[in-house]
């Protein structure tokens, strides 16, 4: 919002911008894509991307949570691709290198290990 007007400038100026979408860390297993996530039983968010990374040494995921207040630090379970419920923990994105300083070339000694 520098000033400028353009199209649509009003919805996001009135829009709710709680966040819903997070990353998360999946010890044990790789998660399952589609409403999966768990919290005491119930369902309250799905995974929309997810992986293994060799670097944090354990499955990742962005996923998006029904309500804004399931946020980073919220341990919660999740279906793993062979089937098994396996804990997991919500958290910030990106999930290193917060400030984005690799992909922009500002730093060049990339972390042996990532941050949690």
């Amino acid at each position: 919002f520098d000033g400028r007007n353009y199209i649509g400038r009003k919805a996001l100026e009135i829009a709710n911008k709680s966040c819903r979408t997070w990353g998360m860390r999946v010890d044990n297993g790789i998660a399952q894509l589609g409403r999966r996530i768990y919290l005491n039983g119930n369902i309250i968010g799905q995974v929309c991307s997810s992986g293994y990374s060799p670097y944090q040494k354990c499955g990742v995921c962005i996923v998006r949570m029904d309500k804004p207040s399931q946020g980073p630090g919220t341990n919660v379970q999740v279906d793993d691709i062979n089937g098994k419920l396996v804990n997991a923990k919500l958290c910030n994105l990106p999930m290193y290198d917060v400030d984005r300083l690799i992909p922009r070339g500002l730093l060049i000694n990339i972390p042996t290990k990532p941050s949690r």
